[in-house]
Order: structure tokens, then sequence, then C-alpha cells
């Protein structure tokens, strides 16, 4: 499974209603990205089996390129995952136009996943550094 597909198993994960689900936006009001709609397929994650990612927004300005910083902790302490990404990929294909956003994605939820509790945070950033979205999690498997 290459690093893209990482993300997004994570940006799902941001997004379903696992055991004790919450997240937080961590951008403000100046951020890109009117997320309108974000919802997953099947509705609860099973380890290795397929999972698809839904998003549906608005997005203010056309990306041309960017970053994805992503930072997870297991235990809510225990560094697991911290690293950033360029945006634009063989998954997100730039540039990315001004108006209605819609993307998905299918990828297999990895076995190896052990159980327990995650806290992390996901960062989009433009071609000029400026905030797309963020968003703060805490999920349980």
């Amino acid at each position: 499974m290459n690093t893209y597909s990482y993300i997004f198993i994570f940006a799902a994960l941001l997004f379903t209603t696992l055991n004790a689900q919450v997240i937080t936006p961590c951008g403000d009001a100046n951020d890109h990205l009117n997320v309108k709609n974000v919802y997953i397929e099947p509705a609860t994650p099973t380890k290795g089996q397929n999972l698809t990612v839904y998003v549906v927004g608005t997005l203010d300005e056309q990306v041309t390129g960017g970053t994805v910083k992503v930072e997870i902790k297991y235990a809510g302490t225990i560094p697991v995952y911290d690293k950033t990404y360029p945006l634009c990929s063989d998954v997100l294909k730039c540039p990315i136009a001004q108006g209605t956003f819609y993307f998905n994605h299918t990828v297999e939820v990895p076995s190896s996943i052990p159980n327990g509790n995650y806290k992390g945070s996901m960062v989009y950033n433009d071609e000029n550094d400026s905030e797309i979205a963020c968003f703060n999690l805490v999920f349980s498997l």
C-alpha cells in the first residue's frame, strides 16, 4: 500500500462513527475548503476490507499544489505517524478547480492497525502555504 493510501485511511477514520469518534476543526474562517459532507462506505470500517471515502465541499480558490501534514498518536501520547506529503498525487490530481469539490477514494483498511485509542491532526495547505482545511481527531479501533 502506498503512503497516499495511508493518508486517506486516516482521513476516512476521521469522519467515521467508530467507537468514541470525535472530530473538531482546528482551522478558522480563512480556510479555503468549506466541507459540506463527508461520509464513508461501509459506515463501519473493518480491518482488511475496502473503505471508500467521499468528500463534498466548496473550494474558494484554485489549488495547484500544496501539502498534507498528518500526525497520529497512539494512546494519546505515543507518536505513531508524523509525515508531510504533497497534496497533489496520483490520488488527488491538480490543479483543483475553485468551486464545488467532490472527491472519492477507495483503500483497504490494514489488518495490522492495532486496537486502541488514537489522537491526531491533518492539515492541508495550498501552494502558498495557506491553510485549505484542518482537523483534530480522536478515534478508537
